[in-house]
């Protein structure tokens, strides 16, 4: 075979986002006779090692095969990470080879990159629960590779069921620092949402818990948590000492408020993401299908800062749409700095009944701008349609999130012939729903779990209640889980 080797290289400089070198990529391109024709690029770097570096809000990458920020190469171009020397004479090209050939492709989305034990803590004390933190691989709001986190954990107890379920317990984690994720503040301790999550593993449950806003903090940002939320499934079915049964595991999806957001976005981006799942029930409650909708009712209140909080994360997914730098004056841009890491309390308690307009040029609001709206539409529920039965439950007078919207989603998921158990609590607001919801939340998921079919009020509209705790069974399951919560301690 003729092989004729033509190289080229660019000057001296550095590679995007990795490390300078003393040489530039070099492109051959290798003709093997007429009818084959390949280009290789060859990234020298001479005396450099590979090392871990910072990113932003906490994240580490490796220097040599960054991931969070590019694509995945052409599968007709490869990229070699080489230490050593390179000759090129007389269109030969001749390598000594330092290191190994890096390979190019990310893992496949839910794959284990590592792992390690950790605690979970309440009250100060550790709890008896078998607990860890993975990494594990994903990818972001456009699709681009990414390293989420997750918190994986063992009850001690057995499952009524065969194979052991495993649910996804979303928090609503809603914040702007990978500080204030659950996979920090449940090795503190701080997780206000434990107490739920351990009356999951009082069911015999396995849970996961994923860090779904991701490296960078989306707050909001439905696809980047939809995808965090089911590769990390994927990632606790494939991890060995939780010993579940593989993608025949019964999974369920619960979560509240921002979790409730995750849980819908997983919902409905399953059936074409991640189709081996077995979701056979998601329990959603408080959920917000349409971010702008919520923006505009709580602007200049007592929750405005939430407001803020919010369009800062979702700013960081779509900053190709929105350029927070034009957007915000001189106030707005000290106070996005200085709440670049804030968790939920700083936000709410440093911008309530503070519109946004005080924070924007010329005090524009930001939902009348064309990117904006087109990010606004992109974020919205409803454009996908979920495969498995939903119980969806909201406050009929919640202080956040208009109740229409949630009702607009269940006829439109009912059109679809979707199975939705839709329940209004008259008495509760949007925060004390969370926890009254909570034993209603676990009879739907045992009940999904037992194989019994999934009640539907679809053809009846929504059902009202005085307080989901009015049903006897999901008191009684209520009280069983809080007071069993001591056999963790």
């Amino acid at each position: 075979m003729d092989q004729r080797v033509r190289p080229g290289c660019s000057g001296g400089g550095h590679t995007p986002g990795g490390p300078k070198t003393g040489s530039g990529p070099c492109s051959l391109t290798i003709d093997e006779g007429l009818d084959s024709r390949r280009e290789i690029t060859i990234l020298i770097f001479t005396g450099v090692e590979g090392r871990r570096t910072a990113e932003p809000n906490g994240g580490m990458m490796h220097a040599l095969r960054r991931r969070s920020d590019r694509p995945a190469p052409r599968v007709s171009r490869w990229t070699v990470a080489i230490g050593g020397a390179v000759a090129l004479t007389s269109g030969l090209l001749t390598v000594t080879a330092a290191t190994s050939v890096a390979a190019a492709a990310p893992p496949p989305p839910g794959t284990v990159i590592s792992s390690t034990t950790t605690s979970i803590d309440a009250l100060g004390l550790p709890l008896s629960v078998a607990a860890w933190h993975l990494v594990y691989a994903s990818t972001n709001t456009h699709g681009r590779p990414v390293d989420d986190i997750a918190t994986v954990l063992l009850p001690n107890v057995a499952s009524p069921t065969s194979p052991r379920p495993l649910v996804s317990y979303q928090v609503a984690e809603d914040s702007l620092g990978t500080s204030c994720a659950p996979s920090n503040e449940m090795a503190a301790g701080d997780e206000a949402e434990e107490p739920l999550i351990l009356a999951a593993l009082e069911q015999g449950w396995a849970v996961v818990v994923p860090d779904y806003e991701g490296p960078n903090s989306e707050w909001t940002a439905g696809v980047q948590a939809g995808h965090a939320v089911l590769d990390g499934i994927t990632a606790a079915e494939r991890f060995s000492p939780l010993g579940l049964d593989g993608s025949a595991t019964p999974v369920g999806l619960w979560g509240y408020s921002g979790g409730g957001q995750a849980s819908a976005w997983a919902s409905e981006l399953a059936p074409t993401y991640a189709p081996r799942l077995d979701i056979v029930g998601v329990a959603e409650g408080g959920v917000p299908p349409n971010i702008a909708d919520v923006a505009n009712k709580i602007n200049g209140g007592p929750f405005s800062g939430l407001y803020f909080g919010a369009a800062l994360g979702l700013a960081r997914a779509y900053s190709n749409l929105v350029d927070t730098s034009t957007l915000l004056n001189s106030l707005g841009q000290s106070k996005a700095a200085s709440l670049a890491s804030a968790c939920v309390e700083q936000l709410a308690g440093e911008g309530a009944f503070q519109p946004i307009e005080w924070y924007t040029v010329n005090g524009i609001d930001p939902l009348t701008l064309p990117n904006v709206q087109q990010v606004v539409a992109d974020d919205a529920l409803g454009q996908r349609i979920p495969k498995a039965p939903i119980f969806l439950y909201m406050s009929a007078n919640d202080e956040l999130i208009p109740v229409a919207d949630d009702d607009a989603l269940v006829a439109k998921y009912c059109s679809e012939g979707v199975t939705v158990d839709y329940i209004k609590d008259e008495l509760s607001d949007h925060i004390s729903l969370a926890v009254s919801g909570a034993g209603a939340a676990i009879d739907y998921l045992n009940s999904r779990f037992a194989n019994q079919p999934a009640p539907s009020t679809c053809a009846t509209g929504p059902s009202t209640t005085l307080s989901t705790l009015a049903s006897t069974q999901a008191l009684i399951t209520f009280l069983t889980a809080i007071t069993g919560l001591t056999g963790f301690l």
